[in-house]
């Protein structure tokens, strides 16, 4: 009984709907991700990037080239190893290469750094213009482990000018 005498009603306990709260913050964590986007370190990608050209008319002064076409890998003109054709083009065989190290370049390029007095000789890194990014990231890490720090790039169209030796106008 109640203080003005009234009989008490009882009333259900009210039941916490674990799945409904959930559903709901599963549908904001995705909201929140969807918002902040890939992360800080991917920028998102440029819609009108313009590459800069090159006006370069002397050849390049340094001791070591490693140029890779969509067909062979080569160091200072002697072919290392044929490329083969992968789902997103050329690619390095995964029977040459440990992760992202590729160990004959890698081999060849550590004797070439230690030639030079501080082993501070730039790299010139000759690529083609359609080849994926993956094949010289590959061919960058390498050379790096192999101790270059100093990178200069080349790229090579499909056609290349022979007026400039292989530089695009």
């Amino acid at each position: 009984m109640t203080p003005w005498g009234f009989p008490r009603r009882e009333v259900p306990l009210a039941n916490v709907g674990l799945t409904s709260l959930l559903d709901v913050l599963v549908i904001l964590v995705i909201f929140l991700l969807a918002l902040v986007g890939p992360g800080q370190g991917a920028p998102p990608p440029a819609e009108a990037l313009v590459l800069p050209t090159s006006t370069a008319t002397a050849p390049f002064a340094g001791d070591v080239r490693v140029r890779v076409t969509r067909e062979i890998l080569s160091l200072d003109g002697a072919p290392l190893l044929r490329l083969e054709r992968g789902p997103a083009g050329p690619e390095i065989p995964a029977s040459m290469k440990e992760g992202r190290l590729v160990p004959i370049l890698l081999d060849r390029l550590a004797a070439r750094s230690g030639s030079t007095p501080g082993g501070t000789a730039p790299l010139l890194l000759e690529g083609d213009r359609d080849l994926p990014f993956s094949v010289l990231r590959e061919v960058m890490y390498t050379a790096q482990k192999a101790g270059f720090q100093d990178f200069h790039f080349l790229v090579l169209g499909s056609v290349p000018d022979s007026s400039t030796g292989g530089l695009l106008r």
